[in-house]
């Protein structure tokens, strides 16, 4: 009998970000020699299919319809927190936040095995569920490998002060500060430069009219162009407030930034980067609730050293052999995968 797995991907969950996640989930099944076949809508099969699942609510509509079946799901986020943190604390919001938490529990009691981005968010849910959670697989959140090439063909950006932002423009990001921070560096080194890379130009342009900045550009490219866009900067902006969100997050643009060398200008709040990344001097670390003027003061500092191309891709290389490695993500799934299989027969 042909051993088959099917990930129930409805519209709207797949992305530049979750589809490299779920090739790594492909990947170790198809070394376990499963056929991967892909539904678009809910389904109903056979009880001793697999079934692979990405938000808990998909969790849910596929187990009504397949009671007994293993699911695997990914829980890429706190989805009730985040949509507090979205919409306030609305009647609205507090309706929603509680049926998001029932669709969570659901899904953590009913996987077969569970995925997680980070040790924290697994602690997160075992304390807020009062939970016990055995079967599963911390994974976190990245889609690019280290390209050193690109590193070294652009290595005449560590010489310059330049200056980074990839992505959406929300007040969560941290946009504001960023700008502000910028705005400091931007007084005492007129020569330095900020790009935006944003599909949002209007509300860039907003914001720079608002700080009154002076050397900030707006930018949008293709997907396919972006790792050589991002490798002409020195700096990468990765800040975030202190929640609960954060602290079990692992946001790819980390990955992107480091992938292309940019040196990552980012908080401490984040646990997985805190746990698992040792970037040293190729890293500016701050403090979350240091001063504007504290964190333009440490980047400056910063900028004063000299960078070594090849002593970055040096420890580019170690962190990526330790975190955003892909057969050491696919081995371990398989393992989990075969120990669980064989326990249930």
């Amino acid at each position: 009998m042909t051993k088959m797995v099917y990930f129930y991907l409805p519209k709207g969950t797949i992305n530049d970000a979750t589809q490299f996640y779920v090739s790594l989930i492909e990947k170790a099944f198809i070394k376990m020699r499963y056929r991967v076949q892909f539904y678009y809508v809910a389904f109903k099969t056979d009880p001793e299919k697999i079934i692979v699942t990405i938000r808990p609510g998909d969790f849910s509509k596929i187990r009504r319809l397949n009671p007994t079946n293993n699911i695997v799901t990914w829980f890429q986020g706190i989805g009730p927190e985040e949509y507090r943190m979205l919409h306030g604390n609305s009647i609205r919001s507090y309706l929603v936040s509680k049926y998001l938490e029932r669709l969570e529990r659901k899904a953590l009691k009913g996987s077969f095995i569970t995925l997680f981005v980070s040790e924290a968010m697994k602690r997160h849910y075992c304390e807020k569920y009062n939970l016990q959670i055995l079967n599963d697989l911390v994974i976190p959140c990245y889609n690019k490998h280290l390209n050193s090439d690109l590193i070294i063909s652009q290595d005449r950006k560590y010489k310059e002060l330049s200056f980074v932002y990839a992505g959406g423009l929300f007040a969560w990001q941290c946009i504001d500060r960023t700008l502000l921070i910028f705005k400091i560096i931007e007084s005492r080194f007129p020569k330095a430069k900020l790009t935006l890379l944003t599909g949002d130009r209007l509300e860039a342009k907003r914001l720079i009219d608002k700080y009154s900045l002076k050397n900030v550009e707006v930018s949008y490219v293709k997907l396919e162009d972006l790792d050589v866009e991002l490798s002409k900067h020195k700096y990468g902006f990765l800040l975030r407030d202190k929640n609960s969100v954060n602290l079990v997050a692992t946001p790819t643009k980390m990955n992107s930034y480091l992938s292309v060398g940019i040196i990552p200008i980012y908080t401490n709040v984040i646990d997985a980067f805190e746990e698992n990344l040792d970037l040293g001097e190729f890293g500016v670390r701050v403090s979350f609730d240091s001063k504007d003027e504290e964190i333009a003061n440490s980047i400056l500092l910063h900028a004063g050293q000299d960078i070594s191309p090849a002593e970055i891709i040096q420890k580019l290389e170690a962190v990526f052999g330790k975190f955003y490695n892909d057969d050491k993500y696919i081995s371990s799934l398989v393992s989990m995968l075969k120990n669980k299989l064989l326990n249930e027969h």
